[in-house]
C-alpha cells in the first residue's frame, strides 16, 4: 500500500508537470504514456495475483470422493455457485463419456440425463491434480462403461 500512496501523493505534481510542459509548448504524450502503463501495470498484477490466489485454493480445498455410484468433486472455502463454475458437483459412473486433460485441470464430461432438472444437470466436472492421480485415473476408466479418454497433446 505504501507504493499506492506515494503514487497518490505524486499525482499533483505530476499534473503540474504536465500543466508545466503544455505552457513551455512541450508535448507531454511521455507523461501520459508513463501513467498509462503505470495503470495497466497495476491491474495486470492484480489480475495474476487473483488468479493464483484462486488456483492456491483449488490446489489446497479440492477434494475428489469416490463411490460406488460415482465420483464427486467438492471444492471447499469457495461458494456453492462458483464451485459450480470452477467443475464441482457429481457424476454417476454410466454418464461419464470422456476424460480430457486440459492444461493443469483433468475434465470428466457426461451425457445429458433426462430425467433430472436442467437447473440440476452437471455435465461437467473438473478436478486439478491430486494426490493420488495414477489411482484416480485408473478408478475412473475401470468404473466408467462409456468412458473416452482424450488428451490434448495427441
Amino acid at each position: 500500500m505504501s507504493m499506492l500512496r506515494q503514487v497518490a501523493e505524486k499525482l499533483p505534481s505530476l499534473w503540474t508537470q504536465v500543466h508545466f510542459l503544455k505552457l513551455e509548448g512541450e508535448s507531454a504524450s511521455f507523461l501520459y504514456g508513463s501513467i498509462g502503463i503505470l495503470a495497466i501495470s497495476g491491474l495486470a498484477s492484480l489480475v495474476v495475483l487473483l488468479l493464483s490466489l484462486l488456483f492456491l485454493i483449488l490446489m489446497e480445498t479440492t477434494q475428489v470422493v469416490i463411490d460406488d455410484i460415482g465420483i464427486t468433486v467438492q471444492h471447499h472455502l469457495i461458494p456453492l455457485w462458483l464451485s459450480r463454475q470452477l467443475g464441482g458437483g457429481r457424476l454417476t459412473w454410466k454418464r461419464i463419456v470422456r476424460l480430457k486433460r486440459h492444461f493443469f485441470l483433468f475434465q470428466l464430461k457426461a451425457e445429458p440425463d433426462p430425467e433430472t432438472p436442467g437447473s440440476l444437470k452437471v455435465l461437467r466436472i473438473h478436478f486439478v491434480l491430486v494426490e493420488y492421480l495414477e489411482e484416480l485415473i485408473t478408478i475412473i476408466v475401470n468404473k466408467s462403461p462409456h468412458l473416452k479418454w482424450t488428451d490434448p497433446s495427441d
